[in-house]
């Protein structure tokens, strides 16, 4: 039996894990964001910026930032100033954040 837990947007990760594995029993949102079918992370009011990427083997890409204060708002709550000022740095890979939600037919 596989139990899957998500916190944050890490909720539309399981639920879309969940609806493509038989094996998973049950889900567990803690303070997590859940999608409806067809959603998207980034469809979600929140503004966002795109960095245009580029690797060493000419792959390109981008990465997603929230906006700074939604961020701080959304994710942060209880941090100190000096970690937030980290975590704001960081992108958001963009695959999970347009990746449609699916709750499947099991």
């Amino acid at each position: 039996m596989v139990v899957l837990v998500g916190h944050s947007h890490g909720g539309a990760v399981i639920t879309n894990a969940a609806a493509s594995d038989p094996d998973v029993k049950a889900v567990v949102y803690l303070a997590a964001l859940v999608l409806d079918t067809g959603e998207t992370f980034v469809a979600l009011p929140a503004p966002t910026r795109e960095v245009p990427t580029a690797a060493v083997d000419g792959t390109t890409g981008v990465d997603r930032y929230l906006a700074p204060d939604v961020f701080r708002a959304r994710f942060t709550d209880g941090l100190c100033p000096e970690t937030v000022a980290v975590l704001v740095s960081r992108p958001g890979a963009a695959a999970h954040l347009t990746q449609e939600a699916d709750h499947g037919t099991r």
